[in-house]
């Protein structure tokens, strides 16, 4: 079975998973940190790394798509960006769940 890479709806399906991927990994948190009683902390440093290494990803397409001219590679670098910043979204809430509440104060 050969798979043809430069397909638009390989391409529209891989950037429509890249930009909803963040949303079921917050959902997988949520259920993780309330039903299971894993406390958020321990999540975080492990979130930080995941967004810094797709947006390093998401980088090196954007570099290589213009030092070689491959549109497709650009638009996978934007989809990448773009799920750096839902996992940036999902970071958030994970600091927020870790800090100090303000009723205690």
């Amino acid at each position: 079975m050969h798979i043809d890479i430069s397909s638009k709806p390989l391409a529209i399906g891989i950037g429509s998973i890249l930009v909803i991927a963040p949303f079921a990994i917050w959902a997988a948190l949520y259920i993780a940190t309330r039903k299971r009683n894993i406390h958020p902390k321990s999540l975080l440093p492990w979130m930080l790394r995941l967004r810094w290494v797709v947006y390093s990803c998401a980088l090196l397409l954007y570099v290589g798509g213009f030092i070689i001219g491959h549109s497709r590679w650009l638009f996978y670098g934007t989809a990448m960006l773009a799920c750096s910043s839902g996992l940036a979204l999902s970071e958030t809430w994970l600091k927020k769940q870790t800090a100090p509440s303000r009723s205690a104060v």
